[in-house]
């Protein structure tokens, strides 16, 4: 799940992703529940400008817990930027633009990940 929080030490703006990894919660099969804990430690020693920047984190029984910079879901970025191109009356065109912009990120992003030898296994809109 993704949540909005602030930095602890200057109370800047962060995302807060948060996994329940609990064995109690069957919905989430094994296998997944240590691919996110491998992930998290993996998470914490990438760096490139087209992935999320790892603040802090923390790895529990129960939980894993992963702050980035903020962030916001595709689908409300696109309906955000649909309302502020309409407002502009520049329509199509500046949705189209920010969506092939927002595309070469993405893919920028995953041939990195790819030249580490690394899979995301997880592009969505959400």
């Amino acid at each position: 799940k993704l949540h909005d929080g602030k930095r602890r030490a200057d109370g800047a703006p962060v995302s807060v992703f948060r996994a329940d990894v609990t064995t109690a919660n069957s919905s989430v099969p094994p296998e997944v529940r240590e691919m996110v804990r491998r992930s998290f430690n993996r998470t914490k020693t990438l760096r490139h400008p087209r992935l999320l920047q790892f603040v802090e984190g923390s790895e529990g029984e129960k939980d894993v817990v992963v702050v980035t910079e903020p962030v916001v879901p595709l689908l409300e970025y696109m309906q955000q930027l649909r309302e502020e191109a309409e407002l502009r009356e520049q329509g199509a065109e500046m949705v189209l633009s920010a969506v092939a912009w927002g595309l070469h990120c993405v893919l920028e992003g995953l041939q990195f990940l790819h030249s580490q030898h690394l899979v995301h296994g997880l592009v969505c809109a959400n």
